[in-house]
């Protein structure tokens, strides 16, 4: 699995300019939109592009390893499995997580009646 090193090169950042960089400024200045930044932080596994590497690398006056970490599978405390939404981690602890907020039921809509109150036939 490839890491991104991003939380960590914004707060380097932030120490060496001693001030806080919101990731809004971070967005504006390499050009790459802020839910696409908060994606690359937050999901395990995010699929970045080339293109967004390159603007990372610029913005934060890097080399791409810094950017960047390969962690073989095996290295891995947790396995995450990939899908569309990004990495998900399989474990019991997830699973209680996903029970407790969705709960066990699953809720099926009534139809709705019909406004007018004539019988179609």
């Amino acid at each position: 699995m490839i890491r991104m090193n991003l939380a960590k090169l914004h707060a380097d950042l932030c120490f060496a300019q001693g001030r806080k960089i919101e990731w809004r400024e971070v967005a504006e200045q390499s050009e790459i939109h802020r839910v696409t930044l908060s994606k690359m932080v937050n999901q395990r596994g995010y699929n970045a592009t080339v293109a967004n590497v390159d603007r990372l690398c610029r913005y934060f006056k890097c080399k791409i390893e810094d950017l960047l970490t390969y962690i073989p599978d095996e290295d891995l405390a947790i396995k995450a499995e990939m899908s569309h939404k990004g990495a998900t981690a399989k474990t019991a602890k997830a699973g209680a997580g996903a029970a407790a907020r969705h709960g066990d039921k699953v809720k099926v809509k009534a139809p709705k009646a019909s406004k007018s109150g004539t019988k179609s036939q």
